[in-house]
């Protein structure tokens, strides 16, 4: 038996196919269910499986709840036919893509935030992480490690798509810096002691 309760919700590489698209001999049952992708509270799933065992399946939970409501049913079941269900998988994968985005960036500052005498640096690897970070901690004080070595220690001022403009840098507190952010080899939110 084989569970894709999650299958169609992944992040970044595709998953290996199921096994169940490999079984030639007809072994393996695939299991999966709607309510990951529609909505949590829908008791609706899926059994692929040989046709006799799928008749000996459907007597079996008739016998134990025969409480699935047939207009639930035929509502996803015209839904799918649609297929309506692969536009709102799409749109289902870009929103929870971006909430773990966003997860995983809190979860990043928490550690810097909580913990700054134990935190590295966190490595940035592509300009709009970099951008939006800053962004989000516009008038704090950062400290920037160039890809040249150089650290910078200063204020958010303003951003760009492509620059940042630190003001009241570290031992310079009257001059501004304005720096490239494909420049920035790291962030470091800065915090009080």
């Amino acid at each position: 038996m084989e569970d894709g309760f999650d299958g169609t919700l992944f992040y970044g590489e595709r998953p290996p196919v199921p096994l169940k698209a490999l079984d030639l001999s007809g072994l393996v049952i695939y299991i999966g269910t709607f309510s990951k992708i529609l909505f949590p509270g829908l008791r609706l799933g899926w059994i692929v499986a040989a046709p006799e065992l799928i008749d000996r399946l459907e007597v079996a939970k008739d016998l134990a709840d025969i409480h699935t409501s047939p207009l639930i049913q035929a509502a996803v079941y015209h839904f799918c036919r649609q297929r309506l269900l692969d536009r709102h998988q799409a749109r289902v994968l870009r929103e929870y893509g971006r909430r773990r985005a966003a997860l995983l960036a809190s979860l990043a500052l928490a550690v810097l935030l909580c913990a700054p005498a134990y935190a590295q640096s966190p490595e940035i690897a592509d300009a709009d992480t970099i951008a939006s970070v800053l962004v989000a901690h516009k008038g704090k004080r950062v400290q920037l490690r160039l890809r040249s070595g150089q650290d910078l220690d200063g204020t958010v001022k303003a951003v760009t798509p492509k620059l940042v403009h630190l003001a009241t840098l570290s031992g310079r507190e009257f001059f501004d810096a304005v720096i490239a952010l494909e420049a920035i080899e790291a962030i470091q939110i800065r915090t009080r002691k």
